[in-house]
């Protein structure tokens, strides 16, 4: 006997929190954008973040399951456009896109 098994798919897309900025925001002083990423069954497998089509260097924590990018040269005075995708492991993808003003 080896027990009892079950099949799942994973047809769940990932989610995305931001928890900082939305859309239309005015983000000048921030030091930093925060999200907060996570998928319940296969988990978090990839992300790409840009600010306008520029990719952005982000830093990935699986314990707090948050994103951060800390602010540098890619973000210019004036309105950016901010994109986050990310995908699990069974290629559902989310995106989040907000323009913000710095």
């Amino acid at each position: 006997k080896f027990g009892n098994y079950v099949v799942i798919a994973d047809t769940t897309k990932p989610t995305i929190k931001a928890l900082n900025i939305h859309n239309g925001k005015n983000i000048e002083g921030y030091k930093r954008l925060v999200f907060e990423i996570d998928d319940d069954l296969s988990g978090v497998d990839e992300f790409r973040a840009t600010i306008n089509d520029k990719w952005i260097l982000c830093e990935y924590e699986p314990k707090t399951k948050r994103l951060v990018y800390t602010i540098d040269d890619r973000m210019q005075k004036g309105e950016n456009r901010v994109v986050l995708r990310i995908k699990d492991a069974c290629q559902n993808e989310k995106t989040f896109e907000a323009v913000v003003s710095f």
